[in-house]
Order: C-alpha cells, then structure tokens, then sequence
C-alpha cells in the first residue's frame, strides 16, 4: 500500500515509536469513529485515547485505552510487519494496512490505517504525542492533510488536554 498522506517517510529504526504515545487529534471515516463521534455531547469533554507499542514474538503490537459514552475500553492489536512503518492486522473491523506517516520519535506521531470489511473500504488518521500537548502548527499541519484523504472536519476530533485520559486495564 502506498500511503496517501503527503507526509509518508519510511520508520528506521522501527523500535523507535515503542512506549506510550497520547491522542491529540483523529479523523475517520470508518463507522464505528463516526457512531462514536455521534455519541459524544462535545470533542473537548473527550480524554484522549492513549497507545502503546510494543514488540512482541517477532510482531508489533498496539494497546490502545480509549473512553466510550459508557466506559473505557482497551483494545489490542497484533500487527505483521510488512516492513518498517508498515503493518498488517486483522480486527472484528476489517482488514487494516497501517503507516507510521510521519514521526519525529521524540513528540509527535503521524498514523495512517486503511480498513476494509468486504467491499467497504476507510481510512482512520491519528495524530499522537509522546504528551497530550503539541505546537498548534502540528495540529494544523495533521488537518491540512485531512482533504487529500477524503476526510472532512466532521470526520475530525480533537481531544481534550485536561490531564486526565483513558487507561489500560
């Protein structure tokens, strides 16, 4: 897969993103983002979700905590390694080809996942940091690149910085 973010650059080395990021800010077109999006009373009431990577058995693996209407939930996700910065996994969802879009290892982290569940076929952006706080032109830099996805600003949340966001269990 060809990552279609104009950001796109190749992870080396891959164990560089491992550890823990925070969202800030997400987009996506796929149903279960947008169901969320419609449950939620406002984006700045919502903690952001927090991810960690981590390398295990020869695979990436993605623990992602995240606050629902009615709970926090955590998912974890098993990813191939197609090469570095590009992943594979399989998930209730669909099929997912994942890119680590743009990354400077230290604070900020670009990710780009493409969904297909039979025929249907979204795209999912995430910007994190390794802290729930960045420079407003990242976060400007993330929602520039939003219409060249086929995204639009009801497909983007941005996440609370309160201080308070979701845990692993």
């Amino acid at each position: 897969m060809e990552c279609a973010w104009s950001m796109c650059e190749k992870e080396n080395p891959p164990y560089m993103i491992l550890g823990q990021w925070t969202g800030v800010a997400a987009a996506s077109n796929c149903k279960p983002f947008v169901q969320m999006r419609k449950t939620q009373v406002k984006a700045e009431h919502m903690p952001p979700p927090v991810n960690d990577y981590s390398f295990q058995n020869g695979k990436m693996k993605s623990t992602a905590a995240f606050q629902t209407a009615k709970d926090c939930q955590q998912m974890d996700t098993e990813m191939t390694i197609v090469e570095p910065g590009h992943y594979k996994s399989k998930t209730p969802y669909g099929e997912n080809e994942i890119v680590i879009a743009g990354t400077d290892y230290t604070s900020f982290l670009f990710e780009y996942t493409q969904t297909k569940n039979g025929l249907d076929i979204c795209v999912t952006v995430k910007l994190l940091g390794r802290t729930e706080k960045l420079s407003e032109e990242k976060i400007k830099q993330f929602k520039d690149n939003l219409k060249s996805l086929g995204l639009t600003e009801e497909n983007y949340i941005k996440f609370h910085d309160k201080g308070n966001h979701a845990s692993y269990y």
